[in-house]
């Protein structure tokens, strides 16, 4: 009887067992990872390369002549636009002024023409 009772036993404990694990779910055992020292950041490293230095100063350089070069192309750009302009003016101060030079050719500007001499020669009289 005495067995029966201990197996009785073992059994209850088993569904103790089953009912706790069935209240709180199981957490994962997770390995304990050993400390690294502290090391040198990687930016303050590159900071005391020389190379990275001499790197730094002529990526400085490029993007200053970069930045000229792209000064020097706008300021062009903006040249040529207002030369456009002008030249365009022109021609159609050429093509006004060639029209009114025909239409006084041919006397049906509206406008007396008359030399200088002749005035002075219209006063003598």
């Amino acid at each position: 009887m005495n067995k029966d009772k201990e197996r009785g036993g073992d059994h209850e404990e088993q569904r103790e067992v089953e009912r706790e694990k069935e209240k709180k779910p199981m957490e994962p055992h997770l390995p304990v990872l050993p400390r690294c020292p502290p090391q040198v950041k990687f930016s303050a490293r590159l900071e005391e390369d020389p190379d990275h230095i001499r790197q730094l100063a002529y990526l400085a350089q490029v993007s200053d002549e970069a930045r000229k070069a792209g000064k020097a192309w706008r300021r062009a750009l903006h040249e040529l636009d207002l030369a456009t302009l002008e030249v365009k003016a022109a021609q159609q101060r050429h093509e006004l002024a060639e029209t009114l030079r025909k239409r006084a050719h041919a006397g049906v500007l509206g406008i007396d023409t008359s030399t200088g001499a002749e005035v002075d020669q219209g006063a003598a009289a």
